[in-house]
């Protein structure tokens, strides 16, 4: 038989393989796995949209010049007061048409699939026989 011989490892020279490769730090999950989301991302939390939906959805009291409270309004409808009376009052195009746009839906807009008033043809495909 063969033999192996091992290389003879004192502990002097293991300290110095300790010294020279320090163990290494961890980052990121691998310190930190309490910070790992395991339930998936939240969903309509943070979201501009949700966050401006809930604004609008709020209720604001109403004043008067003086200061006393006359009622209570939803903010999307204090939005839409507003655009009424910025496109009536002021008579001002954009605000008319962004109503307009609201209610009866954009204009259809026609696109021409022609070239020149000309109809496009059709290619003609080329399929082979296939030999027999």
């Amino acid at each position: 038989m063969d033999t192996i011989a091992l290389p003879v490892v004192d502990s002097l020279t293991q300290e110095k393989q300790k010294e020279s490769n320090p163990p290494k730090k961890l980052i990121g999950f691998a310190a930190h796995p309490e910070n790992i989301n395991r339930t998936g991302l939240n969903r309509k939390e943070w979201t501009f949209k949700k966050l401006l939906t809930d604004a609008l959805e709020t209720e604001r009291e109403i004043k008067n010049k003086f200061g006393v409270v006359t009622g209570r309004k939803q903010v999307n409808q204090m939005v839409v007061d507003a655009l009424l009376a910025k496109a009536v009052n002021e008579r001002d195009v954009r605000a008319i048409e962004t109503v307009l746009d609201r209610i009866d839906g954009k204009v259809m807009q026609k696109v021409d699939h022609t070239t020149d008033g000309e109809k496009i043809e059709m290619p003609i495909l080329y399929i082979p026989e296939e030999k027999k």
